[in-house]
């Protein structure tokens, strides 16, 4: 009696693993920032045209976002960066959301930068869609100091 080892065809398929979403979401955590600028805003409340004490934004702002591309989301999320539902903007962001056909989307993400100085835009997986300067932190008030 001679044992017989099962050919290639014969063998069983190995299951093909899938991530699970848990997985996808935390790969996509781990994933580094990058950046969209299509649905940038250059008018409005909240435009690429406002100046910071005669300052063209477009000039100031960029060494400083460029310090985010080195981090992952995971790094970036937490209380100064974080989501903002659409129904907690304020009236002006709302409106100007509706003006940009941009009105169905759930929620914006804000970037902070120095004090009150925010950066908004719209975040699809790991890339961050430049949406508005938000140089006194206006796009969605807050109260609290220091914000």
């Amino acid at each position: 009696m001679t044992n017989k080892i099962p050919t290639e065809r014969c063998r069983p398929a190995k299951p093909v693993k899938t991530p699970s979403s848990r997985d996808a979401a935390r790969q996509v955590e781990e994933q580094k920032l990058s950046w969209r600028f299509r649905v940038m805003d250059m008018d409005g409340p909240f435009g690429w045209n406002s100046p910071i004490d005669g300052a063209d934004p477009l000039l100031y702002v960029p060494p400083k976002l460029k310090e985010f591309e080195t981090m992952t989301w995971q790094e970036i999320v937490g209380s100064r960066h974080h989501k903002i539902p659409v129904d907690l903007l304020s009236s002006d962001a709302k409106r100007r959301l509706s003006d940009l056909k941009l009105d169905d989307i759930d929620e914006v993400f804000s970037l902070a930068l120095m004090g009150r100085q925010r950066v908004v835009g719209i975040r699809d997986q790991n890339v961050f869609r430049v949406l508005w300067w938000d140089p006194d932190h206006q796009v969605c008030p807050s109260h609290k100091k220091y914000t």
